[in-house]
């Protein structure tokens, strides 16, 4: 199984030799989940939406179900009170990078 890879200006991640586009926000809260060993809700919450202080709770949720979906079973890990953690498998490739060459090309 090959391991899932992301390209940061066309925000397509690639799983499986399969690219799977997002939107800014999964984007968004996958590069915060690379950047950190484990977030809990509040964290993340600040870091996605730091200028509201009014929210639908359920917002996050629901970005990460989406997220979960595209990625794949297995690629977000919750521990409970702790927070949500990037699966080790999961190689995300960001910044210039050109992304992975076993993928298909960039349209």
């Amino acid at each position: 199984m090959k391991k899932p890879q992301l390209r940061s200006r066309s925000r397509v991640a690639y799983v499986n030799g399969r690219a799977v586009p997002m939107t800014l926000l999964e984007y968004r809260l996958l590069c915060e989940l690379k950047s950190a060993r484990q977030l809990g809700r509040d964290e993340l919450e600040k870091r996605l939406w730091p200028d509201e202080t009014s929210y639908n709770p359920n917002r996050l949720d629901v970005t990460l179900w989406k997220l979960r979906r595209r990625l794949g079973e297995g690629s977000i890990t919750n521990r409970s009170r702790v927070g949500w953690s990037l699966n080790k498998r999961l190689r995300v490739v960001v910044g210039g990078e050109e992304g992975p060459k076993e993928g298909p090309p960039e349209r």
